[in-house]
């Protein structure tokens, strides 16, 4: 039996799974707050600037309210709707974590394991890098960002992995963490090789890795960004109001913070702290921000 958090974070990430992969699609509204919510919504895009944006609010595990305002193509004044695609960049870690937790839960890997057990072509150094490392960004290895990946390419597994394995260890395994896309893009091997998993079948599912951890207003908050393309997204959990938000945006220079914070304060009646996005960490693309997770 799972403990009541990760329950709650089981049920709540299978009902974003379900909301992001149909596109946002229709929910019932929160009761007496549609006014309110969607005014501050299209203030807050005016502000920034922002051509189109989706949101979706999910409380007790329910998706209570998934719209989109504004244009998805200004040229030909296309509107956003409910089943528009966003680019969501490294939101989807928690989605990868989630996959490898439920590895462990079934005995197919452990937090402990080397990567070498996955990679036994890698270098003689991964043998000091664990499944957990990555899970937090303390590995060591190399953002490939900060490499000469090419974006235009279609890299295999097995042809990324190499150039993994050429990137230097910025530091030794567990002493610092440093955010890092190569860390996930491994995971996503890691529980390929030890099995097909299937994220909407009602399995229950453990509490992953690689949130940003912080509060707002005294209330603990578990939240992460993505960047890619010129799209901007923001998950955001209030754990004392079991309340998730999920903000895209087809801005690059989009603050969804503001947003998933502006409305936590509406909903939850909370008053939020003063408004400001954290910076994007390193260099650019397919950031999402992540301090040190647990």
């Amino acid at each position: 039996m799972l403990t009541t958090p990760l329950a709650s974070c089981s049920r709540v990430l299978t009902a974003l799974f379900a909301a992001l992969a149909l596109g946002l699609a229709a929910a019932p509204t929160l009761a007496g707050e549609p006014d309110r919510l969607d005014a501050f919504v299209e203030a807050e895009r005016a502000k920034q600037r922002i051509p189109g944006v989706g949101i979706a609010i999910v409380r007790g595990g329910e998706v209570v309210k998934a719209q989109g305002y504004g244009l998805a193509n200004v040229e030909h004044q296309v509107p956003v709707k409910p089943e528009t695609i966003f680019q969501s960049g490294s939101v989807g870690k928690q989605f990868t974590a989630v996959a490898v937790m439920l590895q462990l839960e079934d005995g197919k890997l452990a937090l402990e394991d080397p990567l070498t057990r996955f990679f036994p072509d890698a270098p003689a150094a991964w043998a000091r890098i664990t499944v957990r490392h990555l899970l937090t960004h303390t590995s060591g290895i190399a953002d490939y960002g900060r490499s000469t990946v090419d974006y235009r390419k279609d890299y295999s597994e097995e042809e990324f992995a190499r150039v993994a394995f050429g990137l230097n260890l910025e530091f030794p395994p567990g002493s610092r963490h440093r955010y890092s896309n190569t860390g996930y893009a491994l995971l996503g091997f890691i529980v390929g090789q030890v099995t097909p998993v299937t994220l909407t079948d009602g399995t229950s599912q453990p509490y992953g890795f690689g949130w940003r951890l912080g509060d707002v207003a005294g209330q603990k908050v578990q939240r992460h960004g993505g960047s890619w393309q010129g799209f901007k997204a923001e998950i955001a959990r209030f754990l004392g109001s079991d309340l998730t938000i999920v903000v895209l945006a087809n801005l690059a220079q989009a603050e969804p913070e503001r947003f998933t914070d502006g409305l936590a304060a509406l909903v939850t009646g909370v008053r939020r702290a003063p408004a400001g996005a954290a910076p994007e960490s390193s260099a650019g693309r397919g950031r999402g921000r992540s301090h040190a997770a647990r």
